[in-house]
C-alpha cells in the first residue's frame, strides 16, 4: 500500500491531542501531533477548525511507501475511538471513507 512520491499529511481532529507513543508508527515516518493553533482565527465546526493537528511526514523512499497505510491506520485508530479524523493530503482518494 502506498505509492513513491507521497511525502506529507495533515490529520484533523476533533479530539484532544493523542500521544505520539499511543499513535501508529513506521520506518522513515515522522507522526507529530499538536494544538490547532489555527483555530482560533476560523469560525465553525468545520474540520479546520477542529482542536488537533497530526502532521505525518514521510522521509526517504521507504517513507513515501509507508505514508498511505500509517494515514490508514491512525484515521481506523480515531475513529474506532468515537475521535472524528479528516485527512488532508495528495492521496485523500486512497484512504478509506470515514466511519464516524
Amino acid at each position: 500500500m502506498g505509492h513513491w512520491g507521497y511525502e506529507y499529511c495533515q490529520v484533523y481532529l476533533r479530539g484532544p491531542v493523542p500521544a505520539v507513543a499511543d499513535l501508529p508508527s513506521a520506518p522513515g515516518v515522522a507522526v507529530e501531533p499538536h494544538h490547532n493553533n489555527r483555530r482560533l482565527e476560523r469560525l465553525g465546526d468545520d474540520f479546520p477548525n477542529w482542536p488537533t493537528l497530526v502532521d505525518v511526514y514521510a522521509d526517504g523512499q521507504e517513507g513515501q511507501q509507508a505514508i498511505v497505510g500509517l494515514v490508514t491506520a491512525l484515521l481506523r485508530q480515531m475513529w474506532a475511538a468515537g475521535v472524528p479524523a479528516v485527512a488532508a493530503c495528495d492521496f485523500e482518494d486512497e484512504l478509506p471513507e470515514p466511519e464516524w
